[in-house]
């Protein structure tokens, strides 16, 4: 119903012009423009009242808060929820409001539909590339609204997107439509919040959160503002030093509880996320500790400051919570993130807006130094060599296919694919920390493979690429086997 109302909108408008744009056929399209918008709101919104500066509104609702505040500065932030479409169609072209976004077709889970937080100022008129900063319209609109108000704008497209245009296709919130060039645009408006001091406002938050989430004392902090919560603890108790390199889990939140990021499969399977994302994701991170901090790094597996000194407080194969303010995280501008294209399956991974002076919470579980045999952290190469017993019944092990044994002994190997590939070895694997050239059967552990799924799956002759050198985890029991301990009666694997 909407959009034909918009429709027929139109067409009256088009009729109303024809005779003056017939005779006028030097007027510049801007002013044809400003015309057919101000033609619609006489026809369709003639209680709108006009602002300052070309925008139209309509109050839908008043604030009944006292002391409700009205954005005064540039230094004011503002929490806004919004709903906009095209003056012409009624199309959607962006929602703060998840059932809107589902009746029309574009919900999707890796956007957050909370309030947008922004800084109270206009687009700059040149760049239009900010993804933080208010249209002219909804700026012009917020400086005469009070906390609570709800009003409907109607806004020329020289004071919304203008020449350009917008897509929110790969900006993080995606799944809405995209708004053509010289468009006017209606927005449902609503000043929620007015944030004058945001860095003491999430200060706050984050202190009411471990009080009252985590059970905490506001003293207990890693530092100000960052606080660590133990949940629990594994057989490996050894502390984390800075500059060591740890393997972690982690579930990303905000406050409300809404996961934005993870790396264990069933966790982003449950909240909907893993259709976005690669499997590639869902691997231990590795990170350097103490490298956030570095004036200068080269290192690759840098995280932000706050979960890199709380896993300096952490000990090998702790879980814990932590949070902590956007000092710690992404600061005053954010992340925005960048939508990458995965080759294998033609699909962008795509991946949740973290607005500005955003506390994040994580649940991070740091991985054993050597593993504790289960699927999750596999025992590794040096603790199958050195740290287990002979015989140990019902773990994980985990390595990169280097080769297999050519009779009884491990030290008698081939480590070559075509070699393994004419001996058709197909009843055992050697597995070692590392992969290729340089290896020695002294850095690996051999692994029985027993007739059936198992030896079908990973055996090398018959899977050659698939399984040489890549890495696999495989469930059995720990014996001596080929001269040295290794793992046998392996009932389950995973590639």
């Amino acid at each position: 119903m909407r959009k034909k109302v918009f429709a027929c909108a139109v067409c009256a408008v088009i009729g109303l012009l024809a005779a003056s744009c017939a005779k006028n056929e030097d007027e510049s399209n801007e002013t044809l423009r400003e015309r057919s918008f101000e033609a619609w709101i006489q026809l369709y919104a003639p209680n709108a009242e006009k602002l300052d500066g070309g925008i139209y509104v309509e109050k839908l609702k008043s604030s009944e808060q006292p002391g409700a505040l009205t954005p005064a500065d540039v230094d004011t932030w503002v929490m806004i929820n919004y709903t906009g479409r095209t003056m012409a169609s009624g199309d959607v072209v962006v929602t703060r409001d998840p059932e809107i976004a589902k009746y029309q077709g574009t919900f999707n889970y890796y956007t957050h539909y909370t309030p947008d937080y922004v800084p109270f100022t206009p687009y700059n008129s040149i760049y239009y590339g900010s993804d933080l900063n208010l249209i002219v319209g909804n700026y012009l609109a917020l400086g005469h609204m009070k906390e609570g108000d709800q009003w409907r704008v109607y806004i020329p497209s020289d004071l919304a997107y203008g020449s350009s245009g917008y897509s929110y296709e790969y900006s993080g919130f995606g799944g809405q439509n995209a708004l053509g060039a010289n468009i006017p645009v209606v927005m449902d408006l609503e000043l929620v919040r007015v944030v004058k001091d945001p860095e003491k406002y999430e200060a706050s938050l984050v202190q009411n959160y471990a009080v009252g989430q985590l059970n905490m004392n506001l003293t207990d902090t890693v530092r100000t503002n960052l606080y660590l919560k133990p949940i629990s603890f594994g057989k490996d108790t050894a502390t984390i030093k800075k500059d060591s390199t740890v393997s972690i889990y982690y579930v990303g939140r905000f406050l409300d509880g809404f996961v934005f990021d993870t790396n264990i499969e069933d966790t982003a399977k449950k909240y909907n996320l893993a259709q976005y994302a690669s499997s590639g994701k869902y691997e231990p991170l590795s990170v350097d500790v103490g490298a956030s901090e570095e004036e200068e790094t080269t290192s690759t597996n840098v995280v932000v400051v706050g979960m890199d000194a709380a896993l300096a407080k952490m000990v090998y194969g702790e879980t814990a919570t932590m949070v902590f303010t956007s000092t710690y995280g992404y600061g005053s501008s954010g992340q925005f993130p960048t939508f990458t294209a995965n080759s294998s399956t033609g699909s962008v991974d795509r991946g949740t807006i973290i607005p500005p002076y955003t506390p994040l919470v994580f649940e991070v579980t740091v991985a054993p130094q050597y593993g504790d045999g289960s699927l999750l952290f596999p025992y590794t190469t040096y603790a199958v060599q050195h740290l287990l017993d002979d015989e140990v019944d019902g773990v994980w092990v985990t390595g990169y296919v280097n080769g297999v044994v050519d009779g009884s002994d491990y030290k008698q190997w081939i480590d070559t694919l075509t070699n393994i590939t004419e001996a058709g070895i197909k009843d055992n694997l050697m597995l070692g920390n590392t992969n290729g050239s340089g290896i020695k059967p002294e850095d690996c552990f051999p692994v029985m493979l027993p007739e059936g799924k198992v030896r079908d799956a990973l055996n090398i002759p018959d899977n050659q690429g698939t399984v040489f050198r890549q890495k696999i985890k495989v469930f059995g029991n720990i014996r001596k086997y080929k001269g040295t301990r290794g793992l046998v009666e392996v009932t389950d694997y995973r590639k």
